[in-house]
C-alpha cells in the first residue's frame, strides 16, 4: 500500500500467492518496488516485483534464487538494491539484474543504507565473534574499500560521506572509502550513534544523547 504526502492512498496490490514482506517506492512516487517470497521446484525463492503506481499489472519480476533478503532501496530513478544474506543485488525497473556483489565475509552483521551514493556492511567470518570487517559498496555494486576492524562492532551509521562505528572503547569516523576522518574514545556510556551529513555524531545510552563535532 502506498500512501502520498498528504497521507492519502495512492496505489494498493494485492497478492493471493505469495508473501511480501518489505517493499521500497522510488522517489517521485512512479515505481513500487517489493520482494516476494515463494518456491520453485521444491525450494526456497525471492523475488523482486516492479509495478508502476498508475497500473495495477505487475511491471517486471527478477529471480534472486535462495537467497534471504533483508532490505530494498531505489538507488536511482529505475534500480534498486535487495540487501541479502550473502550478497546484494542491484535490480532494473525492466527486471534485469544490473549486479551482483558477494560479501568478502560469509556471515552479515549489519549494515546501513544512508550513505549518499554507496552502501555500508559490517561483516564477519563466524556467526560470532570478533573478525568484523567495514565493506562499502558503490550503487553500481563495485566495492570502495573493505578495512579489517577485529572487534566488536556496536553500532554503525552512513551519512553524506561519512560512517559512524562504535566500538566498545572508541567512536571511529570514516569516509566512504574507510579512510579515518575523527576518532575519539570519550564515548561515556554510549551504545548507539547516528551519523549526520555535515560530519558531526550524535551519540545514545544511559537514556541521553549527546553532540561529537570532530
Amino acid at each position: 500500500t502506498v500512501y502520498n504526502s498528504s497521507a492519502t492512498l495512492a496505489y494498493r496490490w494485492l497478492s493471493s500467492t505469495t508473501y511480501m514482506p518489505t517493499c521500497a517506492i522510488s522517489e517521485k512516487g512512479t515505481l513500487l518496488a517489493a520482494i516476494g517470497l515463494g518456491a520453485s521446484g521444491g525450494a526456497f525463492e525471492s523475488s523482486v516485483y516492479f509495478f508502476r503506481t498508475d497500473s495495477e499489472n505487475i511491471l517486471s519480476t527478477a529471480s534472486l534464487g535462495n537467497s534471504l533478503i533483508y532490505d530494498l532501496y531505489f538507488v536511482n530513478a529505475d534500480t534498486v538494491c535487495a540487501l541479502g544474506e550473502t550478497a546484494a543485488y542491484l535490480v532494473r525497473s525492466d527486471g534485469t539484474l544490473e549486479g551482483e556483489f558477494a560479501y568478502p565475509e560469509p556471515y552479515l552483521k549489519d549494515y546501513d543504507t544512508g550513505g549518499n551514493g554507496f552502501l555500508t556492511l559490517a561483516v564477519n567470518m563466524y556467526r560470532a565473534g570478533n573478525r568484523n570487517s567495514l565493506v562499502t559498496m558503490d550503487d553500481q555494486g563495485r566495492e570502495i574499500a573493505t578495512l579489517y576492524l577485529g572487534e566488536e562492532i556496536l553500532d554503525l551509521s552512513a551519512a553524506g560521506s561519512y560512517i559512524a562505528v562504535l566500538t566498545a572503547d572508541r567512536l571511529t569516523i570514516y569516509t566512504d572509502n574507510l579512510e579515518v576522518y575523527a576518532e575519539t574514545v570519550d564515548i561515556s556510556a554510549a551504545t548507539s550513534v547516528l551519523m549526520r551529513e555535515d560530519g558531526s555524531v550524535l551519540l545514545l545510552g544511559g537514556g541521553k544523547g549527546w553532540l561529537y563535532l570532530p
